[in-house]
């Protein structure tokens, strides 16, 4: 039941049903994410970090895609965020081209070292 549950969950923000309640918003925000996919494939622009991946329901949409969490506990993170200070260990700096964190911001307790961790994570060029 409760991996059900789970892929439930997970389907929804990558394939939203109509009869959900989050249905225009989860749907929208799956067009952008696919917008924004194509753009990546189509100029070769590089691998994607999801900055609070959760289950990563976007991870089908990008052929180089890295999640990152707080934890792994009912989430799909490659890469662990340490909760007190935002950072992403495993990565270093200008590690990656392109940061995707979809409806995460409103969790995040201290939103400056949020943002300090995703400038440096960024490849200037």
């Amino acid at each position: 039941m409760k991996k059900y549950f789970y892929n439930y969950e997970k389907s929804i923000r990558s394939n939203p049903k109509i009869w959900h309640p989050g249905f225009i918003i989860h749907n929208l925000i799956k067009k952008e994410i696919e917008i924004f996919s194509n753009l990546i494939k189509s100029e070769n622009k590089g691998e994607v970090l999801d900055f609070g991946c959760g289950k990563a329901p976007f991870r089908k949409y990008f052929t180089d895609y890295k999640g990152a969490d707080i934890d792994s506990e009912n989430k799909e993170p490659d890469c662990i965020i340490d909760p007190e200070t935002n950072k992403i260990n495993d990565l270093p700096d200008e590690s990656v081209r392109n940061i995707i964190s979809v409806q995460v911001i409103e969790h995040v307790l201290y939103i400056k070292p949020y943002i300090k961790e995703a400038e440096r994570l960024l490849k200037v060029r």
